[in-house]
């Protein structure tokens, strides 16, 4: 193929720039490369691609990255690198799973490609994002990739208590420092050696001494290279000094200093450190866009230069830049340094590409293969479009890369002599698939989020000392606040997180409330408020688009949030004023705590107090936190209760993806139309509610008063008729095409749903009232979580199998439930009886 009519910018020894100039590629490699006439006479029968009003350069390299953080691009504008990191980033990255990993691998891959980097460095992917995923998706892509698997052994920044990090990102020297090795004998050199496994350490004070030095020593032996942030923040120069050390004399003390190391940011470093690195050979990537927006500082390029270092340029992290487009980064990095030395020759243009090309594919140890563009080099170059109203007129073509241009303006990039975008296009993704993806994901991050705010705080308001009012208030305060920037944010990154913060702190009411109404009402009244909250918790979601259907296309999205500001924050005053203690165990335990102080009397305790006396914190947060789920694994009826709840409140939620489906394709429903189909959801709940209650003011509490407490499975009778509402009514919805009407019979048996609901949330603080706080919560996280996969499966089972068979799946699956429904209420004293946990 040869590549014609393009101004090239070689970056080769000589540095020489062709006019109307042609690259022949052969295979993988540069064959030839020189004036367009010359090129076209020699190689008459080759096919051609004309890049007229292009610029060639070679393939950027970027030397930094960390490709997880792009799902949370924007989730943490605006703060120093350690609450950003600690507070924001570690919380979130600690819930992904692998499928977000992959998710967020294929957007940065697709956003880098797009805008011309075709080789990068990836920086400490942890094990829970995926390393498999994260090698696919580069082979899938085409591009080339150094993938730093994370080493640690310290789950601390800078070995700082205040700044642990979340839990889900901690590993050991096994699963961090061997596992890279396992990835990099599985990986090195696979996808047509585009892919090199590194070592991605965590910086100085994150990785002990002896596990340092065991790297490198393994560094040298299998030539794996590594990677490191360094020097970053004062906090790092602070951890330096508590050891006695600079920062590159602790580099050279634990065997980092090579030229097969990459360091990056090195903000905070003093003449012995830059002697140090010139000396060693170890090269720097330089971030000056997360440096500065972070307020890290700003790195001594001109210094490093002139010292003969080595540095390269790297974009960090979607949420540190927003942003990873390298051609920007050039242009940052070429003027920040002219500003603050007040000499405008301080890192020239050329320069600076030089920091994108070659001297990035030094630090990667590429130089021979990539990095310029001469005959015998791999085939890595982009063409960036300079035609445009914003790129004319020019004069001088690194300049108007440098200063002008900007990743929208690529529009060919070639990696390996393969073309993998063509007219500002991918080629070798979908890049609608990747978008709609990541979008998907962050909306399930989201509702995992939900659970794991009830699975935290509900249990522990268990724990005598701390009680349940507290737990109400501090979350629910917290929860107000946040709509205030939710409904304000302009990102989708912030948005996302606070939305995760939300689900968070708003979950505890809907995982504790029947625990509450429990402490406050004997079984005999239980039922009817349980009746009203498990109808509010039910109708609420369907509430939503009813509104929305009708206000958001007038008024906007952000009108949803400020209408749940509205409605919570006078609940928020309500709450704080009026709601009393429901915890017998806290209130005893304050009342005695009042009796000791007045009565001087030490040996006055609460029962909860002298229960717990020999226990350990240890033990009381193992007792509020794990029991639930030892219980669900353990308790077949907790267990199915758990299950049912779930795929119910899944089902619910599927219909989000299916109404709009099909209410607006086949009925021709408008927006608020569309929304308006969900009314039929608490209608059918306010039917059902009345004979609810007639059920216990006629059947239940007479039978009580009458026999005295009947077997707990007695709860479960009206879900013998009510749970087959569920499976019937999606067959309806399955198998109706003709009317608009036969649809929404479907909302109308979500009734069944409710009773369903309604009866199991009785059932459980029947057998288990010591526990039922924490079965809540983790029926609630449960509910959560697959409410979440359930907006993830969704639309592919709707578009693989069509409206009628995925609800006809959901269907199928609501009526094997029914039947564990039956086993539960047949075998369900049986059960009762082996259990380690039942009163009843």
């Amino acid at each position: 193929m040869l590549y014609t009519h393009a101004t090239i910018i070689t970056v080769d020894p000589s540095r020489r720039i062709i006019t109307d100039g042609a690259i022949r590629v052969q295979g993988d490699s540069i064959a030839d490369l020189g004036k367009t006439k010359e090129l076209k006479r020699r190689y008459a029968d080759d096919e051609e691609y004309d890049l007229t009003g292009r610029i060639i350069i070679p393939g950027l390299i970027s030397t930094h990255v960390h490709t997880a953080q792009t799902l949370l691009r924007g989730a943490a504008d605006d703060l120093e690198l350690v609450s950003w990191l600690c507070e924001r980033i570690w919380v979130l990255q600690g819930n992904f799973t692998e499928a977000d990993g992959y998710a967020a691998a294929r957007l940065s891959i697709g956003e880098m490609l797009k805008t011309g980097t075709t080789c990068f460095l990836e920086s400490m992917f942890a094990d829970r994002y995926g390393f498999d995923g994260l090698c696919r998706a580069v082979q899938e892509s085409g591009i080339r990739g150094c993938l730093g698997k994370i080493v640690m052994d310290i789950a601390k920044y800078a070995q700082d208590d205040a700044w642990a990090m979340h839990p889900g990102l901690v590993e050991d020297r096994e699963m961090s420092l061997l596992g890279t090795v396992k990835m990099w004998e599985k990986w090195n050199g696979k996808a047509d050696d585009r892919i090199r496994v590194w070592f991605g350490a965590r910086t100085p004070g994150g990785v002990s001494d002896n596990l340092y030095q065991e790297m490198t020593e393994i560094s040298r032996k299998k030539g794996i290279p590594i990677t490191m942030h360094c020097a970053e923040v004062r906090a790092d120069r602070d951890f330096f000094a508590s050891v006695s050390h600079t920062p590159m004399s602790y580099c050279d003390s634990v065997g980092l200093l090579s030229p097969s190391t990459v360091l990056v940011h090195m903000v905070h470093l003093d003449d012995s450190d830059i002697r140090l690195l010139s000396e060693s050979g170890t090269h720097v990537a330089h971030c000056p866009t997360s440096n500065a927006k972070l307020a890290s500082g700003i790195c001594r390029v001109p210094d490093l230069q002139k010292a003969g270092v080595n540095i390269g340029l790297g974009t960090d992290g979607a949420p540190c830049n927003n942003s990873c487009d390298l051609i920007q980064e050039m242009k940052l990095a070429a003027i920040i340094h002219k500003s603050i030395s007040y000499d405008p020759r301080a890192v020239p243009a050329e320069s600076v590409l030089e920091m994108a090309t070659i001297n990035g594919a030094k630090a990667l140890g590429l130089q021979d293969r990539i990095g310029s563009l001469e005959i015998g080099k791999k085939a890595d170059f982009v063409a960036i479009d300079v035609r445009g109203i914003h790129s004319q007129p020019w004069f001088n073509a690194v300049s108007a890369v440098v200063y002008t241009a900007t990743g929208r303006d690529v529009d060919v990039v070639v990696v390996d002599g393969k073309m993998v975008v063509k007219g500002g296009e991918l080629l070798t993704m979908n890049e609608e698939e990747i978008i709609e993806e990541a979008v998907t994901r962050s909306r399930e991050v989201v509702e995992r989020a939900d659970g794991l705010g009830a699975l935290l705080c509900s249990p522990l308001s268990e724990i005598p000392i701390l009680g349940r009012t507290s737990i109400y208030i501090v979350t629910f305060f917290i929860f107000v606040i946040l709509l205030i920037p939710t409904a304000l944010v302009q990102n989708i990154g912030g948005l996302l997180v606070l939305r995760f913060l939300l689900g968070w702190f708003g979950s505890p009411f809907l995982a504790t409330g029947a625990a509450g109404f429990s402490d406050m009402f004997t079984f005999l009244k239980l039922p009817y408020c349980l009746a009203f909250w498990v109808a509010s918790g039910t109708m609420a979601p369907a509430t939503g688009p009813i509104v929305a259907g009708f206000f958001v296309p007038v008024k906007g999205w952000r009108w949803s949030l400020w209408e749940n500001y509205w409605l919570s924050a006078p609940v928020f005053l309500l709450l704080l004023f009026c709601l009393p203690e429901t915890s017998s165990d806290n209130i005893l335990l304050r009342h005695a705590a009042r009796l000791r102080k007045v009565t001087g009397n030490a040996s006055i305790r609460s029962q909860s107090e002298i229960t717990q006396q020999h226990m350990s914190a240890k033990e009381m947060a193992f007792e509020a936190l794990v029991k639930p789920w030892e219980m669900n694994i353990l308790e077949p009826a907790v267990l199915l209760t758990t299950l049912y709840a779930s795929l119910c409140y899944a089902i619910f939620y599927t219909f989000f993806e299916a109404f709009p489906l099909v209410f607006p394709a086949l009925y021709n429903f408008s927006s608020g139309e569309s929304g308006l189909a969900f009314l039929f959801i608490p209608i059918g709940v306010e039917l059902t509610i009345p004979v609810c209650l007639a059920h216990y003011a006629y059947y239940v509490e007479p039978g009580l008063l009458k026999s005295g407490t009947p077997e707990p499975e007695v709860w479960l009778k009206p879900g013998l008729i009510g749970n087959f509402l569920v499976p019937i009514g999606l067959f309806i919805f399955a198998l109706s095409s003709v009317h608009w009407i036969g649809p929404l019979i479907v909302a109308v048996c979500q009734s069944g749903s409710y009773i369903v609901l309604n009866i199991l949330f009785t059932f459980i603080p029947n057998i288990y009232p010591k526990y039922a706080a924490s079965l809540f919560a983790a029926n609630d996280a449960a509910r959560s979580t697959l409410t979440g996969a359930a907006i993830l499966f969704g639309p592919p089972l709707f578009v693989n199998l069509g409206v009628g068979g995925g609800v006809s799946f959901l269907a199928g699956l609501a009526l094997l439930c029914s039947v564990g429904f039956y086993a539960l209420y047949y075998f369900g004293g049986n059960l009762r009886k082996r259990s380690r946990f039942a009163v009843a």
